[in-house]
């Protein structure tokens, strides 16, 4: 792929990063002229959307998240003990692939 592998760090447990300076940068280096740029999370706790990085657009979807997947409710995920494929350096963080889901 001619942009590669970016890994970013949140700093808060919900952070909305826009990468669209990343992306143009990645693009405009590969010096491709024509064709499509794809951009993927690889965890479960992380998502890609796209919309406009607007103040009140980003508080609006926070507390959407917290409507939908709240941080003071039992997660089944956060049972670790009764899971098969729990490593050594699992968190109990069940409504994070939710509200990466919504």
């Amino acid at each position: 792929t001619a942009g590669g592998v970016v890994e970013l760090r949140s700093e808060r447990e919900l952070q909305f990063i826009d990468i669209t300076p990343l992306v143009e940068e990645r693009v405009r280096r590969s010096a491709v002229r024509s064709g499509l740029a794809s951009v993927q999370s690889l965890h479960t706790t992380a998502a890609v959307i796209v919309n406009e990085d607007e103040p009140g657009l980003r508080a609006d979807l926070a507390r959407t998240l917290e409507r939908v997947a709240p941080q003071d409710v039992r997660y089944q995920r956060d049972e670790l003990h009764s899971r098969s494929d729990v490593g050594t350096d699992e968190l109990a963080n069940g409504k994070a692939p939710c509200r990466a889901f919504v």
